[in-house]
């Protein structure tokens, strides 16, 4: 089941992987685990966007894997990308901020 908790990831999904594929990209393959770990990073940030917060209301909502729908899939694929963008941001911001050893 799907279960919404403020502090923690705890959601338990069937072991079936969900798949599709978006225009000209490799197939969008789903598990587990990346639902874990992309609630886990959302409930982390201090902000959410809109999309971000329609993922955690989304998760609360359905029970199992086999209860996404298109349009779920297509919103967990957003907020991959805008999990990818964030940590790289993350890591441009630490290599500002490391003082270069150039001399």
């Amino acid at each position: 089941m799907f279960q919404h908790h403020q502090n923690s990831a705890n959601i338990n999904l069937d072991t079936q992987n969900q798949e599709i594929r978006f225009g000209g990209r490799k197939t969008f393959a789903l598990t587990q685990q990346e639902i874990i770990d992309l609630d886990k990073h959302i409930r982390a940030l201090p902000f959410k966007r809109r999309m971000q917060d329609a993922f955690l209301a989304m998760i609360s909502e359905r029970e199992s894997m086999k209860q996404l729908n298109e349009e779920d899939l297509k919103l967990i694929q957003r907020c991959r990308y805008e999990r990818n963008t964030y940590n790289k941001r993350i890591v441009q911001l630490q290599l500002i901020q490391k003082p270069s050893h150039r001399n």
